[in-house]
């Protein structure tokens, strides 16, 4: 699916942009496809408060949901690091499509992809408690984007207090108490910034475990 994605990006218009910086794009009948650095999602309430969606790296595409419905979703696209993306135009787009209908399975996996993230989010918001919700996200990332380092297993990008407080919806200093308490619980490690599930099926085993 990703190697569809870069190939297409040669059909668009690549722009780069800063640490931070909004991806704002006027109208919905265009895809992102991000080729460098990682893109967030998010969605942001009236009072500013800011609740994480999705994190995107280089294959990976955000505006499909906004192209199909012909409707713009209320999500901020961001680059949370110095990012390039390839913008896809509808008549591209189109051209894609028409070329070969299997095409669609792709655009139909990404969005099938991000709402099965958003309903394991929203359990563990209405379900569990922070430490929890916690363990949980880790545990998806760990799933999603890892690699094993002397029989730990170490998230690929390191995640701020912050970033983590804003994917499981709490303060930074609840995340900070929270990483902690699993840290003494021996169920983690973090060092320079970098978080290793020191034993994945024991975290797992915590989830499941009654408060």
């Amino acid at each position: 699916m990703k190697q569809f994605f870069v190939n297409l990006a040669s059909s668009g218009n690549i722009k780069k942009y800063k640490k931070k910086e909004l991806i704002d794009i006027e109208g919905y009948e265009f895809v992102g496809i991000v080729l460098e650095g990682t893109v967030k999602q998010t969605l942001y309430s009236p009072q500013g408060l800011e609740k994480s969606l999705f994190f995107l790296k280089r294959g990976e595409i955000f505006g499909e949901m906004d192209y199909f419905t012909q409707s713009k979703c209320e999500l901020i696209v961001k680059a949370v690091e110095a990012s390039e993306v390839a913008i896809i135009n509808k008549k591209a787009l189109e051209q894609a499509l028409r070329e070969s209908p299997k095409n669609y399975e792709f655009f139909i996996h990404s969005m099938v992809r991000k709402y099965r993230i958003t309903l394991f989010q929203m359990k563990s918001m209405v379900f569990n408690k922070s430490i929890k919700r916690l363990a949980d996200t880790l545990l998806r990332l760990s799933y999603q984007d890892s690699t094993k380092k002397d029989d730990k297993t170490v998230l690929s990008r390191i995640f701020t207090h912050q970033e983590l407080a804003e994917l499981i919806g709490c303060s930074r200093i609840t995340v900070t108490n929270d990483l902690n308490e699993l840290k003494k619980r021996k169920l983690i490690t973090v060092k320079n910034k970098e978080i290793s599930i020191d034993n994945l099926k024991n975290l797992e085993n915590y989830l499941q475990d009654e408060d």
